[in-house]
């Protein structure tokens, strides 16, 4: 007996993930040749960091960056958000920038949902196992920001939100998964959280709970509206409120 999800058989998902694979037909080639593309300029500033960090870590501690590093950092992020935004819309993964896209209301209603939904996981972490912890991925973000001029602090919430669009949204609806919004909405939903997630332990349960209502809400955005403008603006929005939250609890510490 065929069992159904989200009243879909399992065959259908199986074919949907082959072909979303596979990609047949020249303008699907050419979508993902694109998205390779952007996920390349996604990493590479990361990667740079990735050798910085190895090069400055002491211990639990990072020493602070020299100011040819942090040119050279810079100068990576300076070249891939211009390229990943030509490619995507090189090849109309996204749609030209207009401001009304942003829509303040659905974007304050993005980020409330996402408070509201973090507040509640909290409860339910201090239900599940006993306590509140600050999750493993912001933890090294945070320790990443101290290696790093303040001002990093606040570009880095955008800068994350602008490329997690692009790659866990964009990505999965606009090109792997073109012709199945759910199957687009699963992987979506589910890695984005995964990544966040296996920075730490795959046993933590508030990470799980936080990052997961974190993910459903901009995949359900995404999922609702395919604007990716919107879901970036509201990434970005909740990005730069935990960020300040974070500086503000370290500053009266």
């Amino acid at each position: 007996m065929i069992h159904y999800f989200f009243g879909l058989s399992v065959s259908k998902i199986i074919l949907d993930v082959v072909f979303g694979i596979i990609f047949i037909g020249t303008m699907a080639f050419k979508k993902m040749r694109s998205f390779a593309w952007i996920f390349l300029f996604w990493q590479l500033p990361l990667v740079v960091l990735n050798i910085f960090l190895g090069m400055h870590n002491q211990g639990t501690f990072f020493s602070s960056f020299s100011f040819i590093q942090i040119i050279m950092f810079s100068l990576t992020y300076l070249i891939a958000i211009p390229a990943s935004y030509w490619f995507a819309r090189k090849y109309s993964l996204i749609a030209p920038f207009k401001l009304h896209l942003i829509q303040p209301v659905l974007l304050l209603a993005g980020f409330v949902s996402i408070l509201l939904g973090s507040f509640l996981a909290n409860i339910l972490s201090l239900i599940v196992v006993g306590e509140s912890t600050t999750a493993a991925n912001q933890a090294a973000v945070i320790k990443i920001m101290a290696a790093l001029p303040v001002i990093f602090s606040f570009l880095f919430p955008i800068i994350a939100g602008y490329f997690e669009e692009l790659i866990f949204r964009v990505g999965f609806f606009e090109v792997l998964f073109t012709k199945n919004k759910k199957i687009a909405f699963l992987f979506s939903f589910f890695l984005f959280a995964l990544l966040h997630v296996i920075a730490g332990s795959l046993t933590d349960v508030h990470a799980w709970l936080s990052y997961g209502v974190m993910s459903f809400v901009f995949t359900a955005v995404y999922y609702k509206y395919r604007n990716f403008y919107l879901n970036a603006s509201v990434h970005i929005v909740w990005n730069l409120f935990v960020t300040l939250i974070s500086l503000l609890v370290k500053y009266y510490r």
